[in-house]
């Protein structure tokens, strides 16, 4: 009655589905499903074994009759199967990344020859060269009329005219003007607008060069989709297919012949879906989806697909097809050597996989990793490891001696060991202890310095395709494991996700749905179980499920045992094996599950009284060795992260397995944090291990290595130095490098170097100087802002009113360009020859964006601010700040002539008419100001004139308005007007 009563749900529930997916996406579904990527080959040569035992048949290998396999059913629009093989042609498009940064111009061959017999027209581009007594090039873009002005030759008519005929006409025009040649070159042609759509990233018009091919006009469009066709893209022109181009031909004989030579304004590139699309994988030379347009048969696909690879079985060649009706699929298993097989048709959706040789039959032993013969080995009973590495001649430079191991696979239970060994110690004593006894299938990986071990294996279970037992990376998700596992069945529930967790010898459960999953990590020991959406149907059945014979459903009844359960499942020769029973339970105060565990040495063991519940979900694992158990490294290794612990395991060895130290490690403390349970608690162990140890300090399960990284080993500073250095650029330095050392390395100074103009600055003096120019602006704001207040609330009539809110609209515009203002980072210094400038104070140490530019030595001073006519004007020695002032026609009437001040050319300021001590370069002498009426002026200095700020009715009343602005204009190095 149970079964009835699922298979209705189960019908009701596909023909829903079915009625939604559309044809792209079910192909996807059921192809995607039979992917295995463990990489163990046994797992993969019995993928048909476990379809056929889905649907309760038995067979090592498909029968030649179609077989129905039923499936379940994955959504779309939550599972997403990862892309593992590529569409056969698509990549010579490109994607819609490579394509996201182009302009809708797409820019032609530039080199191409323009045939004589092209046509000329509106929009072509000529060049006219004239030489002998007029030497002229003119520039003609042709009209609408086809015609075009030539300032030496008059109206030249060129529209319709082939090249051929246009060089002519020109060479004609000139044979009347005596001394005087001419030539005639198209620069650029016209262009044409075409619309690129269906099957392209991003369909629209483009404008294209005339030479401009379809191609061009697909990569440029951003490449084509997934769904493209790109055997069957359309030329449209008129509304009328005028060519359809295939592109396996281009792909496959490197050549095509187009029936249309050039794009036509307003054509259509049209590129279709597909409708007949199949995919080819296994021992074929080129593994790829084609899209089929005159291939039948097999036969045909496989040539199309580059023929069978060397190592391919022809007599195991497996068709699997979608059947879109029943949502199930059919596996056809061929021997394409007989032609009956080899004509088989193929349809839409199908995959065919060929089969190759697999040498992990073989009774040998495998030898890979950093040796010089790597490959299979005859093995003989007896034999050890040195048998197959009989000295150190047989590695490779860079071998870890004492960090190689062994794969070893039971071949009772699947479980993988792990065993290592020292390479070292065998080399010293071989047929020892040390030098290990192999078994049959042994794979022995001598490990490099920069070579990682993964081995964790996660078991996926409940409603997905394919369960099972998947290898998985240290940072795998929850998502990713069900993907490997063949995705979700249709009866899956997407809200119901459990994860058990083994962690300090018990269990733990976490329910969660599939958008979570794609963020949560898998459990490093522990299960995945993915619940049904029928479980509430099937509350009077207990479920069991592992490493038994009969797994499945058993009917409950109150006061059953756990022995009930096993002696149904278990088969009576596996009674007497030690197994670890997990009990399930929904807890229906939460949305979770209650995991039991119990450990059983046998099936007489007393624990089996257990009495079980109704909706018990019971795995039995048969225990063949210890519970996995694992180290951590982190730090300044190549592949940090978590690893499996094997017997003797050191921290060298741990090292070399996380891909070896990084060039930055500080390896001679290594530190290692060891948990240990005491009095009920756990403490932590801190433990360092110095360079010498690491080789030979074993580790415990649990361990923590952690390997600190030299924070600044890294870290690189640099500087730029530019202008008048005759290497410029941007430099690298070491901490405590001088100014003088730097100069040095970029070469010096060049003959036209100006250092009294060196312009030196500092990234941490920027910011500084912006602290204090800001804080100078909010202070002006302020007073602004206060001595406003004070207006408005004293203004009495309308007409002061309104004068009150212009003048505050005034303010608030003064206020926004100071807030705009930035300062430099510059730092004053006199800068001389490397040589006198080592030991000064001037050597400044470097610090990391520092920036020296060097000017070429100007010839002029600028005059700035409240003048007439502000400017440049050519230095004279001889001429005073006064002087200059009158070249721009005097002062104007607000400015502020107590406070005229210079900026120099090696970033210092001072007042025009300071009466200070200084050297008089026209009378060769010191002299104070007063005797020599000013200072001198240098070449690139700045006589700013700023305004008088007391003039303004509403600065006026602000305290030391005139300092605060001249501190602000030094400060950010400008000069504000108002």
């Amino acid at each position: 009655m149970k079964k009835i009563f699922l298979l209705l749900l189960l019908a009701v529930s596909v023909c829903a589905s079915a009625a939604s997916l559309a044809d792209e996406a079910l192909f996807n579904q059921i192809i995607n499903a039979q992917k295995d990527k463990l990489g163990i080959t046994d797992r993969q040569s019995n993928v048909q074994d476990r379809n056929l035992q889905n649907t309760g048949q038995t067979g090592n290998t498909p029968q030649n009759n179609l077989q129905n396999v039923q499936t379940g059913n994955t959504t779309p629009n939550v599972i997403k199967q990862p892309k593992e093989v590529l569409i056969y042609g698509h990549d010579m498009f490109g994607t819609s990344d490579t394509a996201s940064g182009s302009s809708n111009q797409f820019v032609a061959d530039q080199n191409v020859n323009v045939p004589d017999d092209y046509v000329l027209g509106s929009g072509d581009t000529v060049r006219l060269q004239f030489w002998g007594r007029t030497a002229k090039t003119e520039e003609l873009v042709l009209d609408r009329s086809g015609e075009a002005f030539s300032e030496t030759l008059g109206k030249i008519v060129l529209g319709g005219q082939t090249y051929g005929q246009a060089k002519t006409i020109v060479e004609k025009m000139v044979q009347g003007m005596e001394g005087v040649s001419a030539s005639l070159v198209i620069s650029n042609t016209k262009t044409v607008k075409v619309l690129v759509s269906g099957g392209v990233n991003k369909p629209g018009y483009y404008i294209m060069n005339v030479f401009g091919n379809v191609t061009q006009a697909i990569v440029n469009a951003g490449g084509v989709k997934d769904f493209a066709d790109i055997r069957r893209v359309a030329i449209i022109r008129n509304g009328r297919t005028v060519e359809t181009i295939d592109y396996y031909e281009l792909i496959n004989k490197g050549s095509y012949r187009p029936k249309i030579q050039k794009l036509m304004p307003n054509d259509v590139i049209f590129v279709p879906r597909t409708t007949k699309r199949v995919l080819v994988e296994g021992a074929i030379k080129n593994e790829a989806y084609y899209d089929i347009r005159n291939e039948n048969t097999v036969n045909d696909v496989i040539r199309l697909a580059g023929g069978l690879a060397s190592n391919a079985v022809s007599n195991n060649v497996v068709v699997t097809r979608v059947n879109k009706t029943d949502l199930k699929y059919t596996v056809k298993s061929l021997d394409i050597s007989k032609g009956r097989d080899a004509s088989f048709r193929v349809e839409d959706g199908d995959k065919i996989t060929i089969y190759g040789l697999n040498d992990k039959n073989l009774n040998s032993v495998k030898l890979t990793g950093n040796v010089v013969y790597p490959g299979n080995y005859e093995f003989r009973k007896g034999m050890r490891i040195s048998d197959i590495i009989k000295s150190v001649s047989y590695l490779l430079p860079d071998t870890e001696m004492s960090a190689s191991y062994i794969v070893r696979k039971d071949v009772k239970t699947s479980e993988t060991v792990i065993v290592p060994f020292s390479l070292d110690r065998i080399m010293e004593s071989k047929h020892s202890a040390y030098d290990i006894a192999l078994q049959a299938y042994d794979e022995i990986v001598v490990v490099g310095k920069y070579t990682a071990m993964e081995n964790i294996h996660i078991d996926v279970s409940g409603e997905v395709v394919s369960p099972g037992d998947y290898a998985a990376k240290n940072n795998a998700t929850v998502y990713e494991m069900i993907v490997k596992a063949g995705g979700l069945t249709a009866n899956s529930d997407k809200s119901a996700i459990e994860i058990i967790s083994y962690l300090n010898g018990s269990y733990s459960s976490e329910y969660m749905d599939i958008n979570k999953s794609m963020s949560a990590k898998a459990p490093l020991q522990g299960f995945i179980v993915v619940h049904g959406i029928y479980e509430s149907a099937m509350l009077n059945y207990i479920e069991i499920s592992g490493d038994i014979m009969n797994p499945g459903e058993f009917f409950f009844h109150k006061g059953m045992s756990l022995r009930e359960l096993l002696d149904k499942a278990v088969s009576p020769d596996k009674k007497n094996i030690r197994y670890s029973i997990l009990i399930y339970r929904k807890n229906t105060d939460t949305s979770g599950s209650e995991v039991f565990s119990l450990d059983l040495k046998n099936l007489s063991d007393p624990k089996v009284a257990y009495t079980l519940k109704q909706g018990d979900k019971v795995i039995v694992k048969q225990v063949t060795k210890e519970v996995k158990r694992y180290v951590n490294i982190e730090g300044a290794v190549f592949d940090p992260g978590t690893y499996q612990y094997a017997d003797n395991l050191t921290a060298g060895q741990l090292i070399t397995m996380a891909g070896g130290l990084k060039d930055s490690a500080y390896y001679d403390a290594i530190e290692l944090i060891r948990k240990e349970i005491a009095d009920g608690g756990v403490e932590q162990e801190f433990i360092s291990v110095n360079k010498d140890e690491i080789a030979k300090f074993s580790l415990m399960a649990g361990d923590r290595l952690v390997v600190r990284d030299i924070s600044e080993y890294n870290k690189m500073d640099y500087v730029t130095l530019s202008g008048e250095v005759k290497f410029p650029g941007r430099y690298p330095i070491k901490k405590g490098e001088k100014l003088s050392s730097i100069i040095e390395r970029a070469g010096g100074f060049t003959d036209f170097a100006y250092l009294k103009g060196a312009a030196f600055s500092r990234v941490r003096v920027r910011v500084e100087k912006q602290k204090m120019l800001d804080k100078m602006i909010r202070n002006l704001e302020r007073e602004i802002l206060v001595n406003a207040n004070v207006e408005a609330m004293t203004a009495s009539t309308t007409t002061s009113i309104d004068s009150s809110e212009l003048m505050l609209k005034t303010k608030d515009e003064f206020i926004k360009s100071m807030r705009n203002l930035k300062a430099d980072g510059r730092v004053v210094l006199k800068l001389s020859h490397p040589r006198l400038l080592k030991g000064s104070s001037n050597d400044l140490d470097l610090e990391n964006g520092d920036e020296l530019y060097i000017p070429k030595a100007p010839s002029t001073v600028v005059v700035s601010g409240s003048v007439l006519s502000p400017g440049a004007f050519v230095y004279n020695s001889k001429m005073d700040w006064e002087d200059y002032i009158k070249l721009t026609g005097g002062l104007l009437s607000q400015a502020d002539k107590k406070n005229i001040f210079i900026m120099k050319s090696d970033g210092t300021a001072q007042k025009a008419n300071s009466e200070t001590l200084a050297w008089s370069p026209q009378n060769d002498r010191w002299e104070f100001s007063f005797f020599s009426k000013t200072n001198p002026l240098d070449p690139g200095d700045i006589i700013m004139v700023p305004d008088n700020y007391n003039r303004v009715p509403w600065m006026r009343n602000i305290k030391d308005i005139t300092q605060i602005m001249m501190q602000i204009a030094v400060t950010a190095g400008v000069l504000t007007n108002l």
